[in-house]
């Protein structure tokens, strides 16, 4: 939408528009100027690195149907470990619910039954192996 106002628009601007990180407005503009359409492109001002829209992509006949491929996503470290960590902790409530549930329906189990139908019937579907 800020390319609507101007032609050229620096990168830093946009972002801070956005109230987003410079990298971040970098990661999703990368497809848009190195894609295989290529709808925008850099261009060096005073300014530092703006961007502009594609004119021969705009004025080509016929209209083109344009397929815009999805933004890389980092994923960091700590995004990566707080998500092991809710998921260890969401099974072990899965395996406590499961093992309450046997146990009410059959009131006494062996050790091998039990941790044998807890794994089998009821938390099986829920992991991937």
């Amino acid at each position: 939408m800020q390319l609507n106002a101007r032609q050229v628009v620096p990168i830093a601007e946009i972002a801070s528009n956005m109230g987003v990180a410079l990298a971040d407005v970098e990661n999703v503009i990368e497809p848009l100027v190195q894609g295989r359409y290529r709808l925008l492109t850099r261009v060096s001002t005073a300014a530092g690195e703006c961007l502009q829209g594609n004119l021969e992509l705009a004025n080509s006949k016929p209209p083109r149907r344009l397929v815009i491929p999805a933004s890389r996503q980092v994923v960091t470290k700590t995004d990566e470990s707080n998500t092991n960590s809710t998921i260890q902790t969401n099974r072990r409530f899965q395996i406590d619910a499961a093992v309450v549930r046997i146990m009410k329906s059959h009131k006494r189990l062996s050790h091998a039954e039990l941790i044998a139908e807890v794994c089998v019937l009821h938390i099986r579907a829920n992991f991937i192996y």
